[in-house]
Parts: C-alpha cells; structure tokens; sequence
C-alpha cells in the first residue's frame, strides 16, 4: 500500500516500516523508516532534537529547507 502524506505526526510517521521520499519528481530516499536519520546524516543533513523527523525529511528534501541544515 502507498499512502502520501505532507507532514504526518510523530505518532503516524512511526507506524510506517519503510517511506519513500520524492524531491522535484526523484526518489530522494527509499528505504526503511528506522534508518533515515542516519542517512541523512551521512549526506551531512543532521536533525535537530527539538525537530519532529517528518519535519526535518519535508524540510531537507524541499530546496528552501536544505539551508537551514
């Protein structure tokens, strides 16, 4: 099943085994939910404590979000 959602909840965002994100129309990342952090981390975008996960993947994964990290 495929669902799409903008900014899904904590809550929501941690029922989801694996996610897809798309920026411009390009997979971004397509994995499991548990690992995304880390490979943001890797491409060098680190979320802040403060910052709900979805947030942070809307944010990175738009162009006018990637400056703030």
């Amino acid at each position: 099943m495929i669902i799409s959602l903008l900014q899904p909840p904590p809550e929501t965002f941690d029922l989801f085994d694996d996610v897809i994100l798309l920026s411009e129309g390009q997979v971004f990342y397509q994995g499991p939910r548990e690992n995304v952090l880390e490979v943001f981390e890797i491409m060098g975008f680190k979320c802040l404590d403060r910052k709900g996960v979805a947030d942070f993947l809307q944010e990175v994964t738009s162009r006018n979000g990637q400056s703030q990290y």
